[in-house]
């Protein structure tokens, strides 16, 4: 089978929390904005034990300042801890889905995608990875706000630069949107020496620290290709006590 072909859309839980509506311009709390903001955030073993530790208010505010937001690395089997921020962001108006899980070991995650009203979700699944290339096949998204395809990544750590060569295989030159764990810094990706996707906008670049630890890591990237417009970046602390990474975003337009 062919590395490019995309599979179905099988075991894809869709939650739906809120009526779609209107355009998508300008959908932030503050007011002003100007495109799309997106971002994207490793939960660090998201599950039961963290709702429980951190408590659903944080992640209800902290998904509130974006149009669309993906939680990566989802543990718990049952889902429960994804569910319950999505329950509670409803009365703001967001909607939600979750990949299938995937990992090769016991240890399995998910993707969790929410967005707010105005938003639609025209298509969804995970990449056809009959070839094992990759630990979590990536998930993709595609939104009725642009062309763009979104792919939500987390590169395994000891396998990045067989990986990313993999999904550059996959993306080809389409209007394309990466976002996700890349792990693509420090001891796993030298990024002087590795020419993967070259020519495209690494949005957050390699100068930029996206751990919470003593480590100087840009491991959470966004890289798009050269027809997607990009109107701001950047970084969002976050405390070691949630997680091991700061939130990354971007916003398009």
């Amino acid at each position: 089978m062919e590395l490019g072909k995309v599979g179905g859309l099988v075991g894809v839980v869709v939650l739906v929390l809120g009526v779609l509506f209107g355009g998508y311009l300008g959908f932030g709390d503050e007011g002003g904005s100007e495109g799309i903001r997106v971002a994207s955030f490793n939960g660090q073993i998201f599950g039961d034990s963290k709702i429980e530790k951190i408590g659903v208010d944080y992640y209800v505010d902290l998904v509130r300042g974006y149009d669309l937001f993906f939680l990566l690395e989802i543990r718990d089997k049952d889902g429960s801890s994804f569910d319950e921020v999505c329950s509670a962001l409803a009365s703001y108006n967001y909607s939600c889905l979750v990949s299938e899980r995937a990992g090769r070991g016991i240890s399995k995650e998910q993707v969790g995608v929410v967005w707010r009203d105005g938003i639609n979700v025209t298509g969804f699944g995970e990449v056809d990875d009959e070839l094992d290339l990759f630990e979590r096949e990536p998930f993709w998204v595609e939104f009725s706000f642009s062309d763009d395809r979104f792919y939500v990544v987390h590169l395994k750590p000891d396998d990045v630069v067989g990986e990313m060569g993999a999904l550059e295989e996959i993306v080809g030159e389409s209007d394309t949107v990466l976002i996700g764990d890349f792990n693509a810094d420090c001891d796993y990706y030298d990024a002087v020496e590795e020419t993967h996707f070259d020519s495209w906008n690494w949005v957050i670049g390699d100068d930029v620290d996206t751990t919470t630890g003593a480590t100087d890591c840009a491991y959470d990237r966004v890289v798009v290709s050269g027809d997607v417009g990009v109107l701001g970046s950047g970084v969002v602390e976050i405390s070691e006590d949630v997680s091991d990474h700061h939130l990354v975003w971007v916003e398009l337009g």
